[in-house]
């Protein structure tokens, strides 16, 4: 009987050891998951990123701008870097093609699709840039153009006067004081009401102002700081005009 009651307390004693055993074992396996806890609840800060670097914008296409026909300068195309475009006819020029809008885009070197507003088949022409002039030909249709970029709203750039002529400087009429014509020594010229043109001289007595949609030839004359100029296209049309000092550009 004693020894079943040894056997009896030893079996107890298994019995607390192991629970005491596992509760041990419980509380560290709580102590390891609040370090875990802990650890996780710490803010890591982000490092900064790097700010990206601003794209270089491409270069604008040479063909954004105006050109114009060299026939009296009449038609007019503009291209815009958007995309979009229009082309006209110059009001007074006598031509009466319809004014349109278009999307243009370019393919490879020398291929410009232009789609017209309300239309549904894209133009292909091929195109060549040279210096100031614009060459266009068909690709899906009949037709070969060129067109002169426009400066100030004048076909082409200025005209280049290499010396220095008589008539450089500003001259105002006696009649009407509001009356005035600039000529620059580079070759661009303003009259009243802001009207800007280009000019150059002939021989000794022809000067020729180029304006957006004709050129005029006049007879011109300068005595005692007076200028006469005598139109060659319309009879009997002539103005007086005296040199002054001041700039009215």
């Amino acid at each position: 009987m004693a020894r079943k009651r040894e056997m009896k307390k030893l079996a107890v004693l298994m019995v607390v050891l192991i629970a005491v055993m596992l509760l041990a074992s419980c509380n560290g396996a709580s102590d390891a998951d609040g370090v875990h806890e802990n650890v996780g609840a710490q803010v890591v800060e982000p490092e900064p990123t790097p700010e990206p670097e601003p794209e270089s914008e491409p270069p604008e296409h040479p063909l954004v701008g105006e050109w114009g026909s060299p026939e009296w300068y009449a038609f007019r195309y503009v291209f815009r870097a958007n995309g979009r475009g229009s082309r006209h006819a110059i009001p007074g020029s006598g031509w009466t093609v319809r004014a349109e809008t278009f999307t243009w885009r370019t393919e490879g070197d020398n291929t410009l699709g232009i789609l017209v507003a309300g239309q549904q088949r894209e133009e292909l022409w091929a195109f060549e840039i040279d210096g100031d002039m614009l060459n266009i030909a068909g690709r899906n249709l009949i037709g070969r153009y060129s067109y002169i970029r426009v400066v100030n709203g004048i076909v082409g750039p200025p005209i280049p006067v290499s010396y220095e002529h008589s008539l450089i400087g500003t001259w105002a009429s006696d009649e009407d004081e509001t009356s005035h014509y600039v000529f620059r020594a580079d070759g661009v010229g303003v009259r009243a009401p802001n009207q800007i043109f280009h000019w150059r001289t002939e021989g000794e007595d022809l000067l020729k102002i180029r304006r957006p949609i004709e050129e005029e030839s006049w007879t011109f004359a300068i005595e005692d700081n007076m200028l006469t100029i005598v139109s060659r296209q319309h009879q009997g049309l002539y103005y007086n005009f005296r040199f002054i000092d001041e700039n009215l550009e």
